[in-house]
């Protein structure tokens, strides 16, 4: 029998009444606004997906998704100033509940640093045939801007779950859980390019900084040092001139490889192995244009060791292995200096080439000199987990996720903490962790290695079986012997415990 009143901050929610209380006293939602918050409620922090939410307050009647929309904003209104913390926006997926006493709240609260976001910038061009171009304009710009330790950018899948949304700035803002928005547009036609970005305070809906910048193609990356420059001079109080200089990339001499490193960077989110044989032809093809670009180089070995984390058993690609470690090696000889190539690099040396001390010792050095970094926030949390380093890694991952809330690659970073809590003996939080992880996305098969070796120390058998058949749709064939032999082994190799689980969960010995 579901509980008649329950708490969360500050309210109270009465099912006997169907009534919304704070200390004592009723607050205004509406029948609808009940039902969706006791919907929330039920889930217990979970995600709850908007077709069951519409289903729920408006029973046997076919409404638009904007009706939701509307709904969960007056909830929020009337929350107060909790509302925005309270109710958390999962992009794609649906709407959560955080509840202060849920266990797995404490990794998704709101960051308590001066935060910005920066939207996926419009593609005006005629014709609109550059979308992977202001794209990357985005990525570098995140880039440079997370360097600044006294703020933090959130991840790009974060703000491009927003992309071809017909979205309210300041909504946005309010999901994302920042104070801060750039936006723009970019408009190439042949060598020209026009860039336009502008600073939006969420809080106050004042347009702090707005320029548009014309030129040709070359000047892009005069145009992106220019924006960052301008927006960390707003939101930086005292801007120290080393650390602008930082921000400044290497910028490629080619535009053409430039333009085959942003091509492919697309394809890298997409998380297919085709996808990632993709842009490793492209990659290719941009570091044989210009040897000496360093992130590219990196994203290349980076490319070929995610192929390798998703290929199918027992083969072990012996090529791929060495070509990722070369490549790791040239670009660290190159561009060791640039954060982002020091991190990538740094994990593909702990996890392709089994050099632990001088893995980790990488990614520390990246995440000094950038330790908003989420990418290398999430690899470091793998490498120290992998290392027995449990605090740490522990520490990277719930960064990520006050960093950026509610972001769909979010799902790495959970279920990075579930296999800690399944080592450090807390199966019934790792279960939770990894439920959540698969409320964003269901097709990573991680999550269910950590799940089925979880419900296996609970004693759960069914559910474990369950993951396991899950697991294996993901990758077929799939043993304990391949796993410890194969490319996987790379990431379950230094995880003897969920090894053991999932053999007592049933995953085929030979």
């Amino acid at each position: 029998m579901a509980d008649r009143q329950m708490s969360f901050g500050p309210f109270v929610l009465d099912r006997e009444r169907q009534a919304l209380l704070r200390d004592g006293q009723p607050v205004a939602i509406g029948h609808r606004g009940y039902l969706i918050l006791e919907a929330l409620l039920d889930a217990n922090g979970g995600t709850v997906g908007k077709i069951t939410l519409l289903e729920r307050a408006w029973p046997g009647v076919v409404v638009e998704e904007a009706n939701l929309t509307v709904q969960i904003g007056y909830l929020r209104k009337a929350l107060g100033a909790e509302g925005e913390t309270l109710i958390v926006t999962v992009p794609r997926a649906g709407y959560r509940l955080v509840r202060p006493s849920s266990a797995a709240a404490v990794f998704v609260s709101s960051p308590a640093v001066a935060t910005i976001a920066v939207m996926p910038f419009a593609d005006l061009s005629s014709p609109p045939e550059q979308e992977y171009f202001a794209d990357g304009v985005v990525d570098e710009l995140i880039t440079a801007l997370s360097r600044f330790k006294s703020f933090a950018v959130v991840s790009r899948t974060s703000t491009f779950a927003y992309k071809h949304r017909a979205t309210d700035i300041r909504a946005a803002a309010r999901e994302l859980g920042v104070r801060y928005v750039l936006d723009g547009s970019v408009r190439r036609a042949g060598d020209r390019l026009r860039v336009t970005a502008q600073l939006l305070d969420s809080e106050s809906g004042a347009h702090l900084w707005a320029e548009k910048f014309d030129g040709a193609t070359e000047d892009i990356f005069a145009f992106q040092d220019a924006i960052t420059e301008s927006v960390v001079g707003l939101v930086e109080p005292t801007i120290r001139k080393a650390e602008i200089e930082r921000a400044r990339r290497k910028a490629p001499s080619s535009l053409a490889a430039y333009d085959l490193f942003l091509r492919a960077i697309p394809a890298m989110y997409r998380m297919g192995r085709e996808d990632y044989t993709s842009a490793i032809a492209m990659l290719e093809r941009a570091i044989e244009i210009e040897p000496s670009f360093a992130l590219a180089v990196a994203f290349t070995a980076w490319a070929y060791e995610k192929r390798l984390s998703l290929a199918s058993h027992p083969e072990l690609q012996t090529d791929d292995v060495v070509r990722c470690l070369d490549l790791a090696e040239r670009a660290l000889a190159s561009g060791g200096d640039d954060p982002m190539v020091l991190g990538i690099c740094g994990w593909l040396v702990f996890q392709v080439g089994n050099e632990g001390a001088k893995g980790l010792s990488a990614l520390r050095r990246s995440l000094s000199a950038n330790p908003n970094n989420l990418i290398v926030l999430t690899v470091a949390g793998y490498a120290n987990a992998q290392a027995g380093s449990l605090e740490e890694a522990r520490s990277h991952f719930t960064r990520v996720l006050k960093i950026g809330p509610g972001a769909p690659d979010a799902f790495q970073c959970l279920t990075g903490l579930a296999m800690v809590e399944v080592v450090d003996d807390n199966s019934e939080l790792a279960v939770a962790l990894c439920e959540q992880s698969i409320a964003t996305f269901n097709e990573w098969p991680f999550t269910y290695m950590t799940l089925a070796a979880a419900y296996a120390y609970l004693g759960r058998a069914e559910e474990a079986r369950s993951a396991v058949e899950r697991l294996l749709e993901l990758i077929p064939g799939l043993t304990v012997p391949a796993l410890l032999l194969g490319p996987t082994s790379r990431h379950t190799g230094r995880w003897p415990k969920i090894v053991e689980g999932l053999r007592r969960a049933g995953l085929p010995s030979g």
